[in-house]
């Protein structure tokens, strides 16, 4: 009886270990399949992502930007809505040269 366990086990080990060799062979062939290799380009890029989110600079530019934008929003609360159709009416005029003084010499 336990002679036939040993030649049982010793199959299955080597059924085992084939099996573990076509695992192996199917996942080299889905490495080198378009789908693996886009799995492989996303999860670069999600790297890539994840460490410009987590970066100093880009938390500082953040900041920078929702401070600059705090700013803006006081003073269209300030001007109210004449004050910002005047601000952007401005910015057209002197963006086509309309709002400049002709000095005679």
């Amino acid at each position: 009886m336990m002679i036939k366990a040993w030649g049982d086990y010793q199959n299955l080990a080597e059924q085992a270990g084939e099996a573990s060799g076509t695992v192996l062979e199917n996942q080299d062939k889905y490495a080198s399949s378009l789908t693996g290799q886009l799995g492989e380009l996303k999860a670069v890029g999600q790297n890539i992502w994840s460490n410009i989110l987590d970066s100093d600079v880009l938390k500082g530019g953040v900041s920078t930007l929702t401070n600059l934008l705090e700013i803006v929003d006081k003073l269209t609360s300030a001007l109210g809505g004449f004050g910002t159709v005047g601000t952007i009416g401005a910015g057209l005029l002197g963006a086509k040269g309309l709002g400049k003084q002709h000095c005679l010499t």
